[in-house]
């Protein structure tokens, strides 16, 4: 059995939640991150941005050793235990460990990350490529433009 990759034994879930800092749910590596609420301000988690947030998140998860395959979101809020001006914000991000990646070029990377939240499209109508190219949905195609039939040529006699 390996410690050090419990990944290698097809413990997943076990390397993703040992890499987390904030422990793993599942194939979801979390992000914990405090939030200090201004004396006299309103915060409400659900109209706030979180791209900046999402971005680390799986920028974090990359440098602990696993790998986003979808897009973080944001998975709640609740009041920090010893500091009540402030809150905890909790992200998950879908990951696999780096040491099992059979397809580490589809890695979602922050900058997928923030291109997508900037995309005129909702979220279910954009595809991540690993370019980072957002593609959205109606513009995809069933094959690359590259295995195209090539034109026809004149014959010659």
């Amino acid at each position: 059995m390996s410690e050090q990759h419990p990944a290698l034994d097809g413990d997943i879930e076990a390397e993703i939640a040992r890499r987390s800092p904030d422990g793993g749910e599942g194939h979801h590596w979390l992000r914990e991150l405090v939030h200090r609420i201004l004396p006299g301000h309103h915060f409400d988690p659900d109209t706030m941005d979180h791209t900046a947030n999402l971005a680390g998140a799986a920028q974090a998860a990359i440098q602990a050793g696993v790998h986003p395959k979808g897009l973080p979101f944001f998975a709640g809020c609740r009041p920090h235990e010893s500091a009540p001006d402030n809150v905890v914000l909790t992200y998950a991000v879908p990951v696999v460990p780096s040491i099992t990646d059979n397809e580490p070029a589809s890695t979602v990377t922050p900058t997928m990350i923030t291109l997508a939240a900037q995309a005129p499209q909702a979220p279910d109508e954009t595809e991540l490529t690993a370019d980072p190219v957002l593609v959205p949905a109606a513009e995809q195609t069933a094959e690359p433009a590259s295995a195209a039939e090539p034109e026809a040529q004149p014959e010659t006699t």
